[in-house]
């Protein structure tokens, strides 16, 4: 027996229509579980699945699309009535939560499986100041921007960051990065 063609593609795109959603909730799961401290090549990883999110949600929010209020009954969300404004926040909200998703989960467990056991030295500029959903920790010159857990500190710790000393972070590292097990400061440095 054989689909119809329209039941096919209305199934097609309901799936289409979640993977913004599911996305969006990966990138929040590994924000808060990865403890992977990412290479340039993380992000050259990354970027290709962002961008093709990002567009397929740029295309699915587009009048008519299935992101898109149906016109028998208007949103009442000032976003959702407006293409010129939803299109662009929804694909920029897409793609940076398929890049964090890609770079911080996918390549964290990667690295947690096909990993092997490395250390890489740091040079400390100070420490970040956390926040209700994000963990106090060392801000380092060759990470300027790290999105997850890998280097939350405790707070004797975070006392001895003093900028210009050595961070050694040790753990399983892959080309994609290094995933933060455990780290000293060294002393004198």
């Amino acid at each position: 027996m054989e689909l119809p063609a329209q039941s096919l593609s209305a199934g097609v795109g309901r799936w289409l229509a979640a993977i913004p959603l599911t996305v969006i909730v990966l990138a929040a799961a590994t924000m808060f579980l990865s403890r992977l401290l990412p290479t340039p090549l993380a992000g050259l990883v990354a970027l290709p699945p962002a961008l093709v999110v990002g567009l397929l949600t740029a295309w699915e929010a587009r009048n008519g699309g299935r992101l898109s209020p149906s016109p028998l009954k208007p949103s009442r969300n000032w976003l959702y009535r407006h293409a010129w404004l939803r299109i662009p926040a929804l694909a920029a909200m897409c793609f940076v939560s398929t890049f964090v998703a890609v770079q911080c989960g996918a390549l964290s467990v990667v690295t947690a499986i096909s990993g092997a056991p490395s250390s890489q030295t740091l040079t400390l500029v100070g420490t970040t100041a956390g926040g209700s959903y994000s963990c106090r920790g060392f801000d380092v010159a060759e990470a300027p921007m790290v999105l997850d857990r890998a280097l939350c500190a405790p707070t004797d710790m975070l006392g001895l960051a003093t900028p210009g000393r050595k961070l050694t972070v040790y753990g399983k590292a892959s080309p994609f990065g290094l995933n933060v097990e455990r780290f000293e400061i060294k002393a004198g440095s």
